[in-house]
């Protein structure tokens, strides 16, 4: 017969529980992901501008991946998206690798109150808002994962409406 220790209970029940736990993301990729969104929110709509202004903090150009000029910082761990000049709306994109959505949501927040955004309804894998910024409406989301072929993790977006 097969005997269980407490001891085994306990190995099995925390193996079982840290499976079904997201990897948080680093809190300095996370702190500059912040610094990221505020880039996004000083130069968008000017895709260019923000473009820029990503390769002036450091970043490096890594192509596109349709709608979005992608520029990835720190080993790829930090990954911005900026939307390609032919796109129909102007949009910023921040990721970090490992994040989880309840930190993207975090990481939302100064724009969510800097738009008085207001919750809408959004695809599953999604939370979106609407709100206003510099006179015209903009779309906010948190996207739960995002795949992208250098990283992995949650991503929040701003997309001109």
């Amino acid at each position: 017969m097969f005997r269980v220790t407490k001891l085994a209970v306990l190995a099995f029940t925390l193996a079982v529980f840290s499976l079904g736990v997201a990897q948080a993301a680093d809190q300095k990729h996370l702190k500059r992901a912040a610094e990221i969104a505020a880039i996004c929110a000083k130069f968008m709509p000017d895709s260019q501008a923000t473009a820029a202004a990503l390769i002036e903090a450091g970043f490096r150009s890594e192509g596109t991946q349709l709608p979005w000029r992608i520029f990835s910082l720190d080993g790829r761990r930090i990954i911005a998206g900026v939307s390609i000049t032919s796109a129909r709306r102007d949009g910023c994109l921040v990721s970090v690798s490992k994040m989880t959505p309840k930190e993207a949501r975090e990481l939302i927040q100064p724009w969510l109150d800097l738009t008085n955004a207001k919750g809408i309804k959004s695809k599953r894998g999604t939370t979106a808002w609407i709100g206003e910024f510099k006179g015209g409406p903009v779309r906010l989301g948190v996207v739960d994962k995002v795949n992208f072929r250098i990283m992995r993790g949650a991503a929040i977006m701003a997309i001109e409406e």
